[in-house]
């Protein structure tokens, strides 16, 4: 999928939905732009967040120029609107319990490192090192970055 830039064919002749509709190119845009650098999925909460303000704004405009204009055919369009939204928001749902496995995941991770390796294989090994001759002096070069 490549970037689509705003042609004047997209235009509906009102200028306050036109902007939205640019707004929403740019929202996809930065999204595509941001896939192909290899940091889609860095940004891509972040974008479903703001895809889904931009609807319920975007939205709620159009809907109540339909009321205002008589539109006839605003029951479709508002039916559309609200399967749009809601698979935006089923797609949220589903990232964030994507993050949720992901996060017991890595808590699974801490969890097994924490009880079988540290409290285990290291505490052994330093009580071996307690029994043994005086303790191996390592490089001060070595350190660990805790920052999250």
């Amino acid at each position: 999928m490549r970037p689509l830039e705003w042609d004047v064919r997209f235009g509906t002749g009102v200028a306050a939905l036109d902007a939205d509709h640019r707004e929403f190119l740019s929202l996809q845009n930065g999204l595509l732009e941001a896939r192909g650098r290899g940091r889609g999925h860095r940004v891509l909460h972040q974008v479903l967040e703001q895809l889904i303000a931009w609807a319920e704004v975007h939205q709620a405009r159009e809907e109540a120029m339909f009321d205002a204009s008589g539109y006839p055919a605003a029951a479709r369009h508002r039916a559309e609107h609200a399967r749009l939204l809601a698979s935006a928001r089923n797609l949220r749902q589903r990232h964030a319990m994507d993050l949720e496995r992901l996060t017991r995941a890595v808590l699974g991770l801490f969890d097994h490192w924490w009880k079988r390796h540290i409290l285990e294989h290291d505490l052994e090994f330093g009580r071996y090192l307690a029994a043994a001759a005086p303790v191996p002096t390592v490089s001060a070069d070595v350190t660990v970055d805790a920052t999250v």
